[in-house]
């Protein structure tokens, strides 16, 4: 079984929403990924994205957001069997949790997995080739499929992690690409 992690940035954000702490987060969120079992690391940039990572190995570049279309290039080429999409902008990231849900994924051979009780940039979604194609192509620019997928979860066989505590009443997320949840971060990593 062939994982990929896709370190996935989003629209409009560039080196500097990816630096924390002194730190290029993709490249350390690489390192920490690579470490894992059997898990290799890929990148997903816009098309409007001109930094770092514009010439690094293993970089996809999307015309538009994760849609379907997307998601089946990266399989197609990549050869990868299932995809850990993690946000770039993470630097909170925790592995033993991204260990539990792919082992997870794996034991139940799940379509789809992610966590609603933890807050963005801690946890991660996981695809697999399957649930791609399971999903018809379409011309039109559709939502993200993890949206897709939640919007529409009984007609595909999803794994929901859950971990205690559940935070959800706390609106927390772990990316710092946003400059209120930077701060917040900021402040966390000094405690």
């Amino acid at each position: 079984m062939k994982i990929a992690a896709v370190l996935y940035v989003d629209e409009g954000m560039g080196d500097s929403a990816l630096t924390f702490g002194g730190e290029f987060l993709p490249d350390a969120l690489a390192r920490r990924c690579a470490a894992l079992p059997g898990v290799s690391c890929l990148f997903s940039v816009p098309a409007a994205y001109s930094g770092v990572l514009s010439h690094k190995e293993g970089v996809f570049v999307r015309s538009d957001r994760d849609d379907i279309s997307f998601w089946k290039r990266l399989f197609a080429e990549s050869g990868c069997d299932h995809a850990v999409k993690v946000w770039a902008d993470s630097p909170f990231l925790d592995m033993e949790i991204l260990k539990e849900m792919i082992a997870l994924h794996s034991e139940y051979l799940a379509e789809f997995t992610y966590s609603e009780n933890l807050p963005a940039g801690y946890s991660c979604e996981i695809m697999s080739r399957e649930l791609l194609q399971s999903v018809p192509d379409s011309k039109e620019a559709l939502m993200p499929l993890g949206d897709a997928v939640r919007k529409n979860i009984n007609q595909f066989d999803v794994e929901l992690f859950y971990k205690d505590p559940d935070i959800r009443d706390k609106r927390l997320s772990f990316r710092c690409g946003d400059a209120r949840e930077r701060r917040i971060l900021e402040g966390l990593s000094l405690i």
